[in-house]
């Protein structure tokens, strides 16, 4: 039964919530996020005007594909960054020639006709695909290793079973309780004649060497069609070319959505240049404040016991 429809979940009430609906849903949805993050962690842009939001630009491209950079006509520097619904006939090349602003709320104001003459219509990648669509089958995967994971350990809990005359149910019982609780078993009974201990076999191999290396492999896989760089599972060394061929199809798939941003960028640089305080660029997102501080306080660690050693 569901958390639902029982409310906050209790594992009195709800002994075997894993084996639930809600639980499976959970579980799809908190690998789904872990993919998502990464996704909308992927690029930092530099020199993006203030009234632009980079986390709802990269959300649009990677649900829908596509998104736009650009401001009402009329209103040159009044920037946003928003969804993009293309209106009419594309160009020969396939590209709109005019399309309409939407904002998350669907308030009316934010929703404004756009086309090359005041902004840019962005693609996330080259095959203009929407990413949100591999992501939600990832997770499917993803969810169903672990699911086939739980099943495999179920099956190799082999349970003791008890059988015995039904007068003697009370006494089997509790001399099973205390064998699980780790107890030493007693009865306070003449005899345990007639209960006799049997074991449920069920003949399911373990597969969790197996499985594990499914769910890496699988994340390795995501990785790679993000473009963040991770080696697959293998156990034995790797040579310096093989890494190399390995990562290749990585940055491949990482120039991907990165040359459709910076190709739109170019082109808002380029036509719209006056109305921007700098041109705005993207790069492939690195935690560079972290990286400068370590370095600094490294340098700053060696100055002081440089000194303390005079």
């Amino acid at each position: 039964m569901s958390r639902r429809k029982k409310g906050a979940y209790s594992p009195s009430k709800q002994p075997n919530y894993w084996q639930t609906g809600d639980y499976n849903i959970s579980l799809y949805e908190v690998l789904r996020d872990d993919i998502m993050n990464l996704a909308l962690s992927r690029f930092r842009y530099l020199g993006l005007p203030e009234t632009c939001d980079a986390r709802y630009l990269e959300w649009c491209l990677i649900t829908y594909g596509r998104a736009c950079i650009g401001f009402p006509k009329g209103k040159p520097g009044m920037w946003m960054s928003l969804q993009a619904v293309q209106q009419g006939q594309p160009n020969v090349y396939n590209y709109p020639a005019r399309w309409r602003t939407q904002g998350a709320n669907g308030d009316g104001k934010w929703q404004f006709a756009m086309d090359w003459s005041n902004g840019v219509f962005i693609f996330d990648s080259m095959s203009r695909f929407p990413l949100m669509m591999k992501i939600n089958i990832w997770a499917r995967e993803l969810a169903d290793i672990l699911q086939t994971q739980q099943m495999n350990r179920f099956h190799q809990r082999i349970p003791f079973i008890l059988t015995g005359p039904n007068d003697r149910a009370f006494d089997m019982t509790n001399l099973m309780g205390q064998i699980t609780e780790g107890q030493l078993a007693s009865i306070t009974t003449d005899s345990i004649s007639g209960i006799e201990p049997k074991v449920f076999n069920t003949g399911v191999s373990y597969l969790g060497t197996e499985l594990d290396q499914a769910y890496e492999n699988t994340w390795n896989k995501i990785y790679r069609e993000l473009g963040i760089r991770a080696l697959p599972f293998k156990s034995e060394r790797r040579i310096e070319d093989e890494i190399t061929d390995t990562m290749e199809p990585t940055d491949l798939a990482r120039l991907s959505p990165l040359s459709c941003r910076r190709q739109a960028l170019d082109k808002l640089n380029d036509r719209f240049g006056r109305y921007l305080e700098e041109s705005i660029k993207v790069v492939w997102n690195k935690d560079i404040e972290s990286d400068n501080f370590n370095v600094t306080n490294d340098y700053a660690s060696m100055l002081d016991a440089k000194r303390g050693g005079l």
